[in-house]
């Protein structure tokens, strides 16, 4: 069995994995709108956190598929754009436990509003943080 998404897939994957946010606007944006509704998609916009694909992210968030709401809702979550991480707001009741713990990143992202547990200074939260993000 062939996967006819496969090629489509790895090319954006490559797109993130290069940094490629000019060619990745290109293929995820028609005229500032998503193209598409794909996981695959959702992911390589929250993998380039840039600005100019956040049309991508806030599509995700309202998505069907579980999956790209999940992306979506951590890409806008990381997001220093209040107005884009408020769109996520909804997503901390989703049905979809995945959804919810990526919505649930700005709580966790370092330097972007984490919040630390009373009685612990600043600097050891925010390297608990840091830790915990990159595992």
């Amino acid at each position: 069995m062939t996967d006819p998404w496969l090629e489509p897939r790895l090319g954006v994957f490559a797109l993130a994995r290069l940094k490629d946010v000019r060619s990745a606007q290109t293929v995820l944006l028609a005229a500032g709108k998503p193209r598409f509704d794909w996981w695959a998609a959702t992911w390589t916009a929250m993998r380039l956190e840039n600005a100019a694909l956040r049309p991508v992210l806030l599509a995700a968030v309202a998505s069907t598929d579980p999956l790209s709401r999940a992306y979506g809702a951590r890409g806008s979550a990381r997001s220093r754009i209040r107005r884009t991480w408020t769109r996520c707001l909804p997503l901390l009741r989703d049905r979809d436990e995945t959804v919810v713990v990526n919505a649930r990143a700005r709580d966790r992202a370092p330097g972007r509003g984490a919040r630390r547990p009373a009685g612990v200074s600043r600097s050891c939260a925010h390297h608990r943080a840091r830790c915990a993000w990159k595992r």
